[in-house]
């Protein structure tokens, strides 16, 4: 097997097909390309779905390259008790990346950095500045043991390096067309770079 592609949404989102959030959309993107199920794996699953259950289903085949997309809590949640059954997650990609916190409330405040685990390989970030005090704040990354590969910020704010001039917020930064085409390019190459 070549792959095994595993989606982590957000808090307030659901795995239903009929759900209209970004990472459904995103799942159905990846699957026009990634439909051969002898080949690849591809998994959606929410942020407190059980992690281990789903490392055993992605390992089943034995695929050469591991990857997961997640988004906000499902970075922060998700993520971590994911990576902690997978022996390896050749590229990951955070869409916003929420800290799970006790208690909740502080997903709205903007302080430390997301830790990505250590045996992820490639990590790739999007997050945002921009929204109300209301919405939950996604994060830098800490990645001692991985290559960074994007790490890009969205803001109407400011321009700089690594900077998308842009109003997407929270809400809405998981349903971003550029950050589905980059996401969808990234796998691309770390799927055919064996």
């Amino acid at each position: 097997m070549k792959s095994a592609i595993c989606l982590i949404s957000g808090f307030t989102q659901r795995e239903r097909a009929d759900d209209a959030n970004g990472i459904v959309t995103l799942r159905r993107e990846l699957a026009e390309t990634y439909f051969d199920r002898r080949q690849h794996w591809l998994g959606l699953r929410t942020w407190r779905a059980n992690m281990e259950d789903t490392a055993g289903l992605m390992l089943e085949q034995m695929p050469a390259k591991i990857i997961v997309v997640a988004y906000s809590w499902g970075a922060g949640r998700g993520v971590p008790r994911l990576c902690q059954h997978l022996p390896k997650v050749d590229l990951l990609c955070l869409i916003d990346p929420v800290l799970y916190a006790w208690p909740r409330a502080l997903a709205l405040l903007r302080f430390g950095k997301f830790r990505v685990p250590d045996n992820v390989r490639r990590v790739a970030t999007w997050r945002t500045e921009n929204g109300s005090a209301l919405d939950p704040k996604g994060r830098a990354i800490a990645h001692p043991a991985s290559q960074k590969v994007r790490d890009i910020v969205l803001t109407r704010d400011r321009l700089g390096k690594h900077v998308w001039r842009d109003d997407a917020t929270h809400v809405t930064i998981d349903n971003h067309p550029q950050i589905h085409e980059e996401i969808r390019e990234l796998i691309s190459r770390e799927i055919d770079h064996v």
